[in-house]
């Protein structure tokens, strides 16, 4: 039916080989793609022809750009530092909810972009074939909003997502000298599949392919990692710092 054939598409599924931006438009046209399911293989397409996308969103708010669910459920271990906040897939909805009151978006935005996350944290809840290991930068974990209860509870979900057997949650100290990132950073990997790099800066998402790309922050999270705190040292760090947030009692 699409004029490929099984050898080709082994090859296809191994990584070994890709299809032209050409072939993948002829293949949606047969399957009846609808056009945003035609925009977002379009642009995963480019990704493999060219090493490099952009796609444009909401100030810190990728979620509703469908090719990202793709790019990050396609991997089977990621990497993922926020040097400025909790990262998108750990966040609880009060933080959210916080996050998006400071953005300059219509308030009537705020529903559909809330859900668009809540719907990504889900998704990569199921992805039980995925290990993911999360660097949080210890300052910001000490910040809250007006509202400390936002936080604690931020901490106490986070203490909960790194007891899970998927995720893993490393702090890095406060008086570390932390690597300069351009903006929450992510190394995807898959044993199959080229790995990608994910830089999101304040109104794109930039991922890449490229070599030279994926071996810089390959060396940039070796380093994070011998700066972090471990695993066990991070779960407690979490937990006291929510107690320490914790209303006092009435007397």
């Amino acid at each position: 039916m699409t004029g490929i054939g099984s050898a080709s598409i082994s090859k296809l599924e191994k990584g070994m080989r890709s299809l032209s931006t050409v072939q993948v438009a002829f293949i949606l046209g047969l399957v009846k793609a609808t056009p945003k399911e035609f925009s977002d293989a379009m642009t995963i397409a480019g990704l493999a022809a060219s090493n490099i996308c952009t796609l444009r969103h909401p100030a810190r708010f990728p979620d509703q750009v469908g090719p990202l669910l793709a790019l990050e459920e396609q991997a089977t271990n990621a990497t993922i530092f926020d040097p400025a906040g909790v990262p998108d897939l750990l966040q609880t909805e009060s933080y959210i909810q916080a996050e998006l009151s400071t953005l300059d978006t219509p308030v009537w935005d705020h529903e559909s972009l809330l859900e668009a996350r809540k719907l990504r944290q889900r998704r990569f809840s199921n992805l039980n074939g995925m290990q993911a290991t999360f660097y949080l930068d210890e300052r910001v974990l000490r910040r809250h909003p007006n509202d400390a209860s936002v936080m604690r509870d931020q901490l106490l979900h986070l203490t909960f997502m790194a007891s899970t057997s998927q995720c893993h949650i490393r702090i890095i100290r406060a008086n570390t000298p932390v690597p300069a990132a351009p903006g929450i950073v992510g190394l995807f990997e898959d044993r199959e599949l080229p790995a990608l790099t994910k830089t999101e800066t304040p109104f794109a998402t930039i991922f890449s392919q490229d070599e030279s790309e994926v071996s810089f922050y390959r060396d940039e999270f070796k380093k994070l990692k011998n700066y972090a705190m471990d695993a066990d040292e991070s779960i407690a760090w979490m937990a006291t710092q929510a107690d320490n947030l914790q209303p006092l009692a009435a007397d």
